[in-house]
């Protein structure tokens, strides 16, 4: 098995850049049971986060949710805390 580091160091920044959309999102609504991921898609430049609320299919935010939501992903990421690949 061969695996190209530099693609695979990218795929786990958009892969850890899904999970702390995800984790922003849930506090953001302040409800873990009211969203639910409903799929992603991770690229090596780029990728796609599909989720529910209340079991409905969102594909927008106002400005105001997206704002807080980067927010609270930059204050995870100003934490510089480890990430850990398995």
């Amino acid at each position: 098995c061969n695996i190209d580091p530099s693609y695979r160091y990218s795929i786990s920044l958009n892969h850890t850049a899904v999970h702390l959309i995800n984790h922003s999102i849930r506090r953001h609504f302040n409800n873990e049971s009211a969203v639910l991921q409903a799929g992603s898609l991770v690229r090596p430049n780029s990728f796609k986060f599909e989720f529910k609320f209340n079991g409905i299919l969102l594909d927008r935010l106002s400005n105001i949710d997206l704002k807080q939501i980067e927010a609270l992903c930059n204050d995870l990421i100003q934490k510089k805390l480890d990430i850990v690949i398995n």
